[in-house]
């Protein structure tokens, strides 16, 4: 079927660029034998960009002061062409009978994704069942095919006393085994690490073929190389105020800020992915925009961020995680 059908169809503002994009993601599957199955993309700054706006953070000390909440506005934009990129994927896996679902592995946490996906039409379809952004934030906690900071604290927590992993990760690779363990050792309380023998239990079979993770954090890609798979790192200028103190902030006019750092970066993800399809293990691309986009038609929105889910989703995972930790036996020597 001729792809540019197929993006007639997309729940997507339509653009030239988007139709491009859609029709590389469309030839990744269909001539160069990439599977959707095999990514994991991170969420920030590789789907969308987001800030903060210095004002509204002013705004909000006194509530923070007096009830310590910790609730906040965010301002979004999606990145410009990858979800076209991933729709031709999508719909050329359909074509094959292949899996057709995008795999999300993100240090965030699910209420946030379901929010997002109220406001970019069709994320929910890319995920695929349970997910339904009209069903509410429930279909997306324990999604199998989106793996967050609650799973993380989940997946790691019954390998809080080093005398129990050995049966844990027995069965794993000897690169990934001692990845996991040196982790473990230095800094478990980080939700960052990305390898898929963490998404055991129900979640174990939607990542069971991940090889290559997509992600703006070139530490995230470096361990998955170091147990054998590939990754891309999309390269991203996070904004910060007050001597880097505060991340994904801006002084004023948020979304002018995210226009103006709009760049074309999804083509050069789309022929990153071409080269590893069938590249190395061990294998790791950067990748950067060369230029803006003033006229591609993004989605953008605002979402407010309550208190409660934050502490839930957010804190409340680490801190269990890092308390766990502190108080288990702790093996000493270097690993």
């Amino acid at each position: 079927m001729d792809p540019s059908l197929r993006y007639r169809d997309l729940p997507l503002p339509p653009s030239a660029y988007g139709a491009e994009l859609y029709r590389r993601g469309w030839a990744l599957v269909q001539q160069s034998g990439l599977r959707l199955a095999q990514l994991m993309f991170d969420a920030d700054e590789v789907l969308w960009d987001w800030v903060m706006s210095f004002d509204h953070v002013i705004r909000h000390i006194p509530r923070f002061l007096l009830r310590r909440d910790l609730g906040h506005r965010e301002y979004i934009r999606s990145k410009a062409g990858i979800f076209e990129l991933i729709w031709g994927m999508h719909h050329a896996s359909l074509e094959l009978g292949l899996d057709p679902h995008l795999r999300i592995w993100t240090n965030g946490y699910p209420w946030r994704i379901w929010k997002i996906s109220t406001f970019v039409p069709g994320l929910d379809q890319l995920l695929g069942p349970p997910a339904s952004t009209s069903e509410g934030p429930e279909s997306f906690f324990g999604h199998p095919r989106l793996f967050s900071r609650p799973d993380y604290a989940a997946a790691v927590l019954p390998l809080v006393d080093f005398r129990d992993r050995g049966s844990a990760l027995r069965d794993l690779s000897p690169a990934v085994a001692s990845l996991i363990e040196r982790h473990l050792a230095h800094k478990p309380h980080d939700s960052s690490l990305k390898v898929p023998e963490l998404a055991f239990g129900h979640k174990q079979s939607a990542f069971d073929d991940a090889a290559i993770l997509v992600d703006d954090r070139p530490q995230n890609v470096a361990r998955l190389a170091q147990t054998g798979r590939r990754g891309v790192v999309v390269h991203s200028e996070t904004p910060t105020l007050v001597f880097g103190r505060l991340k994904n902030v801006v002084w004023r006019d948020p979304f002018r800020h995210l226009r103006r750092s709009s760049v074309d970066s999804a083509r050069n993800l789309a022929a990153a992915l071409e080269m590893l399809a069938t590249g190395r293990g061990g294998q790791m691309i950067a990748v950067r925009g060369e230029h803006e986009i003033p006229d591609y038609p993004a989605i953008e929105f605002t979402i407010d961020v309550p208190d409660a889910i934050l502490r839930r989703q957010w804190v409340a995972p680490a801190r269990s995680v890092k308390d766990a930790f502190r108080t288990a036996p702790q093996r000493f020597g270097s690993l």
